[in-house]
């Protein structure tokens, strides 16, 4: 970290709600986390504690942000404590209303409502509130922070760290303990927990591992390696690079949303709501990249499939990745899958039919393409069979369609 402040972070794996059918994936994904510890000094802190003494008012918890009101998975969220005590709002404000702790500094999370939120909601939680013991200072803030995909440690001084963005779906876990210039920790550290729910008809993630970066949360030029997610339209029809007797999607102007092309105009004319826009592209580290689409085409009579694919585009020297992609219909998940990829590859993940089961149509959610070898170096189509590996075409070359585009 190159912040001048002292507070351990610890993310890891958390389960996003995979429904019993679906194929369960595992491995190990980092996510870059920072959370906004803001501590206020010694005679602050004692000021804004003697006040909220005097006035109840005064110690209420502002939200960092707005809670989502119409989400169709469960709303609620949970506050818990790791062999401790429970935290909710009104436990927070009667905490901050106390000038000292006579025992043990205690732990007060501020600066987050309920939730849930949607990806990429700025959260800022902050431990100011907590209370020291009697003649003591707050002096440091041990936090756990538990996302969906990712782990990461820091350590830094009392101060103020960059929010960070709840850009992956799934259930998110803080947790707290502190320190105060007495060398008194907190007797129980409090978790708070909250969801994020995409609140579009369709939400594709892209999240990946690479074992040879050494550090996938850092950041900058050739950080880490540089994977790409791809959703095309049917009318995305350009050269036959894999070799399956149909033209690829990939890369077409305009009918392929990615990071070049990230707010396409499909659909409708002024109707903003059937044109996908890749809202997140992630090129030094391990991911999220989030595709949104608020109304997607097709209707039984006449279904629509989009394409669904993951671009190696730069491994700057750290070697194979494993992808893995998540598709979201009406903030459920229901449907993951993951894949080894080499840098150049195009893995075609499948097709996402509209509508279908999980919207009240006949089709499936999602076609998964899978193959059983290299139909190029065959010279048949091995593509779109049942069962096999991944539809993983390797040395994909970018085609000359995008003025400036280059790579592979």
């Amino acid at each position: 970290m190159r912040l001048q402040f002292v507070c351990l972070w610890t993310v890891a794996l958390a389960a996003c709600g995979t429904p019993a059918s679906l194929p369960v994936v595992t491995g190990t994904t980092a996510d870059a986390v920072t959370v906004d510890v803001a501590l206020a000094d010694a005679s602050a802190a004692a000021d804004s504690a003697a006040q909220a003494a005097a006035s109840p008012d005064a110690a209420e918890t502002v939200p960092a942000v707005d809670a989502l009101a119409d989400l169709t998975a469960p709303a609620d969220v949970s506050a818990t404590a790791d062999a401790s005590a429970d935290v909710t709002p009104a436990d927070a404000a009667q905490d901050a209303a106390v000038a000292c702790s006579p025992d043990c500094p205690k732990v007060v999370i501020s600066g987050v409502s309920g939730g849930p939120f949607v990806p990429q909601t700025i959260v800022k939680p902050s431990c100011a509130d907590s209370v020291p013991t009697c003649g003591a200072k707050l002096a440091k803030c041990l936090w756990t922070v538990k996302t969906p995909n990712g782990d990461k440690k820091v350590e830094a001084l009392p101060g103020v760290l960059p929010p960070f963005a709840a850009d992956q779906s799934g259930e998110y876990k803080l947790c707290l303990q502190v320190l105060d210039s007495a060398g008194k920790w907190s007797c129980n550290d409090v978790c708070l927990s909250f969801l994020v729910i995409p609140n579009n008809a369709l939400h594709i993630e892209l999240t990946w591992f690479t074992p040879g970066d050494p550090d996938p949360l850092d950041s900058g030029p050739a950080a880490g390696a540089d994977l790409d997610l791809h959703f095309a339209h049917t009318l995305a029809l350009i050269a036959d690079k894999d070799c399956d007797g149909v033209q690829d999607p990939w890369f077409h102007n305009p009918f392929d949303a990615f990071w070049y092309n990230n707010k396409p105009t499909w659909g409708a004319k002024f109707n903003p709501d059937d044109d996908p826009s890749v809202d997140l592209d992630d090129t030094d580290g391990a991911g999220p990249e989030n595709l949104n689409l608020a109304a997607p085409e097709g209707s039984i009579a006449e279904p629509m499939a989009y394409s669904v694919g993951v671009h190696y585009w730069n491994d700057h020297a750290y070697g194979a990745s494993t992808a893995k992609v998540y598709v979201y219909v009406q903030g459920g998940l229901a449907y993951q899958v993951a894949q080894t990829l080499n840098v150049c590859d195009m893995w075609y993940v499948g097709k996402v039919n509209w509508p279908n089961t999980a919207t009240g149509g006949p089709l499936p959610v999602f076609k998964p393409c899978f193959q059983t070898g290299q139909s190029c170096p065959a010279g048949k189509n091995l593509m779109w069979a049942p069962a096999g590996d991944g539809c993983v075409t390797p040395k994909y070359g970018v085609p000359k369609v995008f003025p400036g585009l280059g790579g592979c």
